[in-house]
This record gives structure tokens, sequence and C-alpha cells, in this order.
């Protein structure tokens, strides 16, 4: 007879059972593994003491072999493990007991001498460190194969080996999955649990096996003739189901292809015409499920005739300023002008981004394009193209991922100040894909797919409608994102590319990175718990708290030019990295910032931690070459900052270096910021033509088209023939601009820094180094890397009045433009200037005529007809050497002035023109 093991029983008292009833059954035959049970048999029946076979009620339960997510072992591994079950009514000691993946080493790891006690559970982690205490967590010094593998508990009796247990193999295991026996101790039927269970009983859900993913005979991508599909699984029996409409197929939804009998896969063929976005999964009973699998299949042909003819849009709901826009323009698609209309080749000189999702989940009610931000929706992503190889354009695959998709970009969604909106992709599980090349991280939780707000075709909102729309570029956050990278700082990544949503074509947007705690985490280090975050205010938190971000701005407030203040802010701010970051920023003139349009991070366990600033959201940037943002002073935010620890000497000199080295050497040199700006638009320079056809005419019935792209474009260089621009030759004047900027701020030193004739590089033997010294100073150097700036000491400052209020002056009303441009020189003849001590001008009101010399009041020389400009030259002497490091001006003006010192200017207001350059005669202010 066969007798299945129950708990409680032992293998000794089976075998007196038997005995007993003369029954002839082959023990051994029943037990295989035991090869001394018929010895104990026999001891029983003559009356000796029998052995007891300690373990008779232990098995291996349950076992993991990819663990990734789940128990973790007390050095914070995620080691696989195996668990050992006492099914018995008794304690058993595991003394002599051994664990092994090798059938020919039974004694391969032995396990501590420990009572398991009944109904308990043992967990032995697989992790080959090889640790037996009793008192901690048991590692064996193996560990285990996922894909599959012998596993064995062993004893030895009586000179024998016996397997207690075994898994003789263990099939190929899934990740996170375990593998073991289902129900109570009689059973012997194993499975997968898709809920493991380590330390308690197997009472989760569990499955015989895993239906084999689905396969596609071609791969997702663009073609231009229809084709064949077969789409497949390996699993026999299984049967497959598919969708065409963006939803998930399921055994209660799509197409359901059954197999022909349970030994055959099922297949589908079907027959590809047009766009098509192909869904499909399959299933079998008491199998796990395969995932869904999508495939974008695209005709360039059937893109470019885009309208309402045979697309689901009677699902969608009212959406857009005038109604919802489908269409790509006619006008643009059948231009005469090959620059204007759009080809084929545009679709894939960018990598697309196809979006798959129930449509209505869309643009039906209660939709994500409809609600707003407040709504996320599970959608399929799939990167394509991404090698934007015209001649290949499906050969490199990019990724299919699932995630949730929302709608994005503060005041963007509010109804209808752009029709075509922003949104975010949250992977459901990490995304590992160098999405921006080798210079980015390749792990994303997060995608920002970004159609922007300002300064684009499709602009919708009310702060200059149409200067937004006829500067349109689609690049300039990104850029200056470029540029503080370039620059050593870090700020999100981002690349072109074209959006379908269900196979609809939406145009060009920039899918970048989001700068929050998972982004941080990934390129300063440590985990995203470690981080404060930060977006736009100090009480907008994405991760930790804005205690630390509350200190910094408390400690900013104080006297930073005390150097104990200023030590305090330097400790938890990273001053060079928020140089660089601040900029930035001026040299583009971001005029949407920083009241908002920030992000900060800030490492509270590092105890090396500082925040650091991140560039977000610069679309208002490069609007104009003379733009000037030094003024900005936002609580709360980076200006703040800037302006509070511009009055320490130490940070002035600091910001200085860098100022110098960046406009004058460095990134935001006329050369490096030309070629980056190059760099992000050619790119875009063709495809742009699709952007025209789906957004060009949103906003106007005459379409926007490439040619208005391109002569924005070349204005920045100088090249566009419209010079008024204001931004004509931006690149080749901005970083002199910025710097005077700063000098009339009072930011720079009034000494400019030495100039080499080479800075930095490789040198020939012969060379020489030559340097030259600004304003005819002196020059200090070292040859050993240290500063030969002696570090600013705020000790007592001794104040000298070279030139007063009353000081004697001589200034001049010209009439036309026979004084020269020199007058502002020290050798120049004023000896015919009026004399004052007051100021010079003229009133045509009330309430400045007590601050005008009578001497110098030119009002009866005043033409109505003309602007006026008042020349004026003020003498002081000073010692040799000079007793003071710095010079501070101080002037009352109406309406603008420039300011020279002994030629060179140093300082301008409200002047128009570029610095250095002299005002006309009949000079009028900005």
């Amino acid at each position: 007879m066969n007798h299945p093991l129950e708990p409680g029983e032992n293998l000794t008292q089976l075998a007196l059972v038997l005995l007993v009833n003369g029954s002839q059954t082959n023990v051994m035959n029943s037990f295989p593994h035991f090869k001394t049970a018929l010895l104990a048999l026999c001891c029983i029946h003559f009356g000796w003491h029998p052995f007891e076979l300690e373990g008779q009620t232990l098995r291996i339960n349950e076992c993991m072999a990819a663990n990734s997510n789940g128990l973790l072992d007390e050095d914070g591994d995620t080691s696989d493990w195996i668990e050992i079950w006492n099914y018995g009514s008794s304690p058993v000691s595991l003394a002599g007991l051994y664990l092994s993946d090798d059938p020919q080493l039974p004694d391969l790891w032995p396990l501590p001498s420990i009572r398991l006690d009944s109904n308990e559970h043992l967990i032995v982690f697989a992790s080959g460190k090889d640790r037996r205490s009793p008192e901690h967590a048991l590692h064996c010094n193996f560990e285990l194969d996922r894909k599959g593998e012998f596993l064995s508990l062993n004893q030895f009796i009586e000179g024998e080996w016996m397997e207690l247990s075994a898994f003789n193999p263990f099939p190929p295991q899934k990740q996170d999955v375990s593998y073991g026996y289902v129900g109570n101790a009689g059973s012997m039927k194993t499975a997968y649990f898709l809920i493991p269970s380590p330390g308690t009983r197997n009472r989760g859900e569990s499955v015989s096996g895993f239906v084999k993913d689905t396969r596609f005979s071609m791969d997702r991508g663009y073609y231009e003739a229809p084709f064949d599909l077969v789409i497949s699984t390996g699993t026999h029996g299984a049967t497959l189901a598919y969708t065409t409409d963006g939803t998930l197929p399921s055994p209660t939804n799509g197409t359901q292809v059954l197999p022909e009998n349970t030994t055959e896969p099922s297949i589908a063929l079907l027959k590809i015409t047009d766009s098509t976005l192909l869904r499909a999964m399959a299933y079998k009973d008491t199998y796990s499920p395969t995932n869904v699998d999508t495939h974008s299949y695209f005709f360039h042909g059937s893109l470019l005739k885009q309208g309402d003819e045979g697309k689901p849009f009677d699902q969608s709901v009212r959406w857009g300023h005038t109604g919802p826009d489908w269409e790509m323009d006619p006008e643009i698609v059948t231009h005469a002008n090959p620059e204007i209309k759009p080809t084929k080749e545009d679709f894939l000189r960018l990598p697309t981004l196809s979006i798959a999702m129930r449509f209505k989940e869309m643009f039906g009610r209660g939709g994500i394009y409809i609600a707003g931000q407040s709504v996320e929706k599970q959608v399929s992503a799939e990167w394509l193209n991404p090698a934007s190889d015209p001649q290949a354009p499906n050969k490199v695959q990019g990724f299919q991922k699932n995630a949730t998709l929302q709608i994005v970009g503060g005041s963007s969604p509010s109804r209808w100040k752009s029709d075509k909106l922003s949104m975010r992709l949250k992977f459901d599980q990490d995304l590992n894909y160098p999405v921006f090349g080798e210079d980015a991280t390749d792990r994303f939780d997060t995608l920002v797919i970004d159609a922007r707000l300002n300064n684009v075709w499709h602009y919708g909102g009310g702060a200059e409608p149409v200067g937004q729309r006829e500067r349109a570029q689609y690049v300039r956050d990104q850029y200056a994102a470029n540029l503080h990278n370039a620059m050593g700082g870090t700020s999100p990544h981002g690349r072109h590319a074209h959006v379908m949503i269900n196979g609809i074509y939406w145009g060009i947007h920039t899918i970048h990175e989001r700068p929050d705690d998972n982004f941080t985490a990934s390129y300063l280090g440590g985990s995203n718990e470690d981080y404060d975050s930060i977006k736009h205010r100090p009480n907008d938190v994405l991760q930790g708290s804005s205690d630390n971000y509350n200190q910094l701005h408390a400690l900013a407030g104080k006297d930073l030019s005390i150097e104990e203040n200023y030590a305090a802010v330097s400790a938890l701010l990273d001053i060079d990295d928020f140089i660089g970051y601040m900029l930035m920023n001026y040299y583009i003139g971001n005029g949407d910032w920083a009241h908002h349009n920030w992000y900060a991070s800030f490492n509270r366990i590092d105890p090396d931690g500082r925040w650091r600033f991140h560039s977000w959201d610069a679309e208002k940037g490069l609007h104009g070459v003379s733009n000037n943002v030094t003024g900005r002073n936002d609580r709360g935010g980076p200006t703040f900052l800037q302006h509070q620890l511009i009055r320490n000497e130490g940070y002035r000199f600091r910001f200085a270096d860098h100022a110098y080295d960046q406009l004058r050497h460095g990134v935001l040199t006329p050369q490096r910021t030309a070629l980056m700006y190059r760099e992000i638009t050619d790119p875009i320079d063709l495809p742009i033509r699709l952007e025209s056809a789906r957004w060009g005419d949103n906003q106007k019935s005459r379409p926007y088209t490439r040619l208005d792209w391109i002569e924005n474009r070349d204005s920045l260089f100088g090249l566009a023939a419209n010079r008024q621009l204001p931004t004509h030759d931006f690149f080749k004047r901005r970083s002199e601009i910025v710097l005077s900027q700063f000098k009339q701020r009072n930011w720079l030193p009034f000494m400019e820094p030495p100039v080499f004739n080479q800075h930095g590089g490789h040198i020939p033997g012969d060379f020489k180094i030559e340097i030259e010294a600004a304003n005819q100073g002196s020059i200090l150097y070292t040859l050993d890397g240290s500063d030969p700036m002696p570090a600013v000491q705020n000790t007592h400052q001794t104040t000298f009045h070279l030139a007063s209020d009353s000081h004697e002056k001589r200034a001049m009303m010209p009439g036309d433009s026979r004084i020269e441009d020199d007058w502002m020189q020290m050798n120049f003849d004023d000896s015919d200037w009026p004399i004052g001590n007051k100021g010079a001008g003229y009133e045509n009101r009330s309430g400045y005529e007590a601050l005008i010399s009578s001497t110098l009041n030119f009002q009866d020389s005043v033409n109505q007809s003309d602007t006026e400009t008042i020349y004026m030259r003020v003498e002081f002497e000073v010692e040799d050497p000079i007793p003071f490091d710095r010079m501070e001006l101080s002037m009352r003006f109406d309406d603008g002035f420039i300011a020279y010192l002994n030629g060179f200017e140093i300082a301008r207001a409200n002047a128009r023109g570029t610095p250095d350059t002299p005002a006309a005669w009949n000079a009028s202010a900005a």
C-alpha cells in the first residue's frame, strides 16, 4: 500500500504499520530517497530501540531565485532565499541537516543546531555570505540560479545521504515571483506564487506557469506600403487577444484568436494598410497571462493627410479655443515652396513618442485633455526611430513602457490659453534607456512631454500674443538648461521628438527630465529620500521639507558683509554652482523668473550637501540683446540670495571671476553660445515644417511657416534682413552687454582682470605667455596654483569722499555734433564750459530747480523739437598709491545717464545703444 506522509507521522511508525499487516509493499519504492527505511523496520520487528530520523517533517516549502524588490536581508540586500517548514506536530532539530544546490555535494552548507517548532518556518538567505550564527539571519554559502537548478535538504543516516526534500530541479524563475508547494503538507503540487510569502504558509495566488510573451513579425515604426503581420505566442493552448483602438486587450475585450488545439499556439494574421496602434496579449487557464505589448505602425502619407475622417473624434467633447484642432493644414502640406512643404523624411529626422490609450480617456468627458492637471490615466509609451536613420527607420529599437499620463504646465492648461498641452509620463517601473545619450543618466521614473507655452505659434494667452508667436523657436527653455549643464550645473537634459496620441500626429515636443528628487539622486548621488526638493516658491515642496530652505533664506537675510554671516550661508549653498546658475539666467535675460520657474535641491544626509538650483521653464529668454534682469529681487527665490550675497566682498570677487571667465573665455562667449544654439536648432530645422502644418494655423488664418522660424533664428546670428528686431546679432553682442549690466550694478570690481594671449590649452615649447593689465593697472601672478588675490577681510573701512554734491563741475548742452566724442578724456580742454557746484540741465515743470546751478541751467537753450544731452565733467585727485580698493558712484538723474572714469565707461542707466558707445548730442533716454 502507499501511505502519504501526513503531519505528525514519522517514518518508523509508518513502517511498523506495514509489518503488522504483513504487507509485502516495497518500502524503498514508496520512499526512494530514504535508503535506511528497511533497516529501521527490522529493528522494530525484533524489539530493538528504533533510530529516530530527524527532519522527517521538514521540507523546502518555498524559494525565491530572482529577488529584486522583495525581502531584504540584514545588510539591506535583496538576496535570494529558501524557506524550510516544519509541517509536523513536534519540534525538530536541524543539527546534522544540510542545504545544497549540487547533487554531488549533499553537505554543501550545514544548518546550525537549532530547533524548529511545529508549523514554524525558517528563512535561509541564498546569498553566498555563509553565516550560520543562530542569533542572526542565516546565509548559506551558495546562490540560486534564476534559470532553474537542483536544490535539496539532506541528512546523513547510517552511512547514506538522504534527501529530506528537494526540487530536482526547480524551473526557470520570474523576477520577484517565488516557487514552492501549494496548500497543506500533504500536497505535492508545486506552483509559482505571484505574491511570495516568506515565513508564512503558501496561501497566495499561484499559477502553473507563465504564458510566453507575444511576438510581432514586423517591428514598430514607419512604413510606406501595406504589409502582412503575424502575432504569435510560444505557449501551446494559449489564446491571443488584440485591439487597434488604443484600449487594453483582455479575455473580454478585443479580437480573440483561439488555438486550433491544446498542443498548438494561436497565431493572428493581420493586414496593415494604414497607421495602426496594435495592442496584444495572450492568456491560458491556470497560467499567468502576458503583459500587453503595444506596437505602433505609421504611414507617412496618411499622417500628412490627417483630418477628421476615419478617426474616433466623435467620441470627444469640445476642447480648444475655437473647438478641437486635429488637422494637418492642407495649405502647408501641399505648398509649392519646398522650404515650407513637409516631406515624409521629416518624420524620420526626430524620434517619435507614441502614446496609446483609450481615446475617451484622453479627449472624452473626464479625459485628461478636458479635465486638466488633476487626472492621471494609464497609457503605453513607445519610443520609435531613436537612431533617426531615414534609410533604416525601424532598425534601432527604442522602448515600450507602461506609464501614467497627466496634463502639466502651470498656467498653460488654463482654458484655452494653449490648445497644445504639455504632459508628464510617470513610468510604472523605472525606464532604463539612454534617452538623452551618454552624457545623461539612463534611469528615469518621469519624463516631461513639453509642448511649450510661450514663444510658440500656438500661444493663445493675453501677454503680447502676436510677439510671442512671432518669436517662435521651440528651443529657448532647453537651450538655457544646456548652457547651465555646459557650465557644470545640473539641469534637465532634453531633446525634440514627434508626439503621436493614439495615432494622431500632435506635433514637435521637447522630451526632458524633471529636476525632482529622483533627478538629483541620479546625478548627485544618494537616494531620493535624502533630498529636500523645492520648486517655484519655498512652500512648494516635492520631497522632504522646506525647513532647510527657509533656514538658508533666514541666514541670507542678515548682513552678509559680515564674514561670519556669509560663512553660514556658504555652509548651506553651493556658491560656485549658484553663480553659474545666475550667470546663465542673466545671460539669456530670463524675463519670467525668479518669482517662480526654478527648482532647488539639498542633500540633507550628506555632510557636504549644499543647495543647488536647476533651470526650469526659461521660455522667456533671448527676447532682446539689451534685456536686463539684474534688478530682479524676488523674496524667497534665487535673485534675493544674489542681491544679499553681492554685499560681501569675497563673494563679489568670486562672482567677478566666474563672470569674466564664462563671458570672455567660457560657455557664455559669442562663439560657444552661437554654436550651442545651432546644435539645438539644427535637428528641427526641417521637421519644423510638420509643426507648421499641425499648429501653424492654430491662432491665425495665414499659417506660420518654416520661413518665419528661420527669420527669428537668423536674427539671433545677425543674419536676418530685418535688423531692427530686438534680438538682432544677439550672440555676438550679448556677452559684453551682460558684463556692462554687472558693472552698472557695481557687481564687478573697477579693475578688469588681466588678459592672456592664450587662455589655457596646449602650447609649443617656445611659446611666451603674455599678460596685459586692464586699465593700466599692475599685475600680480603665481606659478604654484595659489590665488594671487589675498582674501578680503571685512575689517574697519575708511571712506574717502572724492567728489561731493557741491564739488565744482563744468557742463555743456551741445546744440549740434561739433563737440567730439573725446570730451570725456582727461586732456580735453573744457576751459570755456560753464562752471557750477550743483546739478546741470533744465526743468520744464517744478521741483528740481534747487538742484540745478544757475550757471548750468540750460532752459533758454532748449529746442522743443529736439532731445537734449548734457555733457558734464568733474575733476578730482587721488593719492598715489591709491589708498582704497573700490569706488562708489551715486547719481541723481532724470531720465538717463552714462558715466566715464578717465575716458572709460563705468556705468549707464536708461541709455540707448550698447556699452562703450557714446551718446549723441541729441540722444534720448530708453
